[in-house]
């Protein structure tokens, strides 16, 4: 317990020593490869809450609940792919990959362009540790239930509530219509990327995309019957803009069977077909 309470005062500290950039998001440039609070590996982070935030994150292994059945199932299971919708600079595939050694592939979606920088310096970094094993293949694009659609800017999380997050100032939506806002990427279906790999079975996928939930599984989302485990984050309660977000991946996980285990924003869903079936 003591040891506990050391680490998240040395935590606290090294969140304060190293976010003074602020909640922002800046260059890779500004970035320094760092070592890891508790890691022995280092990665490359920029000096913004942001940044901070995702480490604190792979502290606290969010993405996964390794106390439950289900988990334990899930990894007897041996998954092969995973598909980080929302990675970031990619500390959360960092926590994941870690956790299931079976992982063979990894695709890391990103949107907004100054993450996406980090996300492939750092997806470049973990090839040179001892994740060697795994194909780390970073796409900038915009996750969404349609590819090919145009990509415009909306109000950040940030601003919705700027003591509950450091979510930084990217939110997107998909639009049919160039803007004068568009920024310049477009979207992808996970039905389109799962239809171009060879693996049918074994596929975990990691949601974190600020509200962007809501378009993800507005349809099209049928290869959710592929997938044996979703962790993703919802965000609702940030305010009026969110608090339908998750009203269609609700839905969509129910229609394909999932069991559903909450932990505070994030549900870790399991597919009991895939499970049963598996038996």
């Amino acid at each position: 317990m003591i040891d506990k309470i050391l680490k998240k005062i040395y935590l606290k500290i090294w969140s304060k020593f190293n976010s003074k950039k602020g909640n922002i998001h800046i260059g890779f440039d500004s970035s320094k490869l760092k070592k890891l609070p508790y890691h022995k590996n280092k990665v490359f982070l920029r000096p913004t809450s942001s940044d901070v935030s995702r480490v604190i994150e792979l502290y606290s292994n969010i993405y996964m609940n390794n106390s439950t059945y289900l988990h334990k199932e899930l990894l007897k299971r041996k998954p092969k792919l995973l598909i980080d919708v929302g990675a970031n600079i990619g500390l959360a595939t960092y926590s994941l990959v870690n956790e299931f050694k079976s992982l063979k592939k990894v695709i890391g979606i990103e949107a907004e362009s100054l993450n996406y920088d980090m996300l492939e310096a750092n997806y470049k970094q973990f090839n040179k540790m001892s994740l060697d094993r795994i194909v780390f293949e970073p796409v900038h694009a915009l996750a969404s239930n349609y590819s090919g659609s145009y990509v415009a800017p909306k109000k950040s999380i940030n601003e919705f509530d700027k003591k509950t997050t450091s979510s930084g100032t990217f939110r997107f939506s998909p639009t049919l219509k160039p803007t004068k806002n568009d920024v310049g990427i477009r979207s992808i279906s996970l039905g389109e990327i799962l239809s171009k790999k060879n693996i049918e079975e074994g596929i975990i996928v990691k949601i974190d995309i600020e509200g962007g939930e809501k378009y993800l599984f507005e349809k099209n989302h049928d290869w959710l019957k592929k997938v044996l485990y979703v962790t993703i984050e919802l965000h609702d309660r940030y305010g009026i803009g969110l608090v339908d977000s998750s009203k269609n991946f609700l839905a969509a996980i129910t229609k394909y069977d999932f069991a559903i285990v909450p932990e505070k924003d994030i549900l870790h869903c399991y597919n009991r077909k895939l499970f049963y079936s598996n038996k």
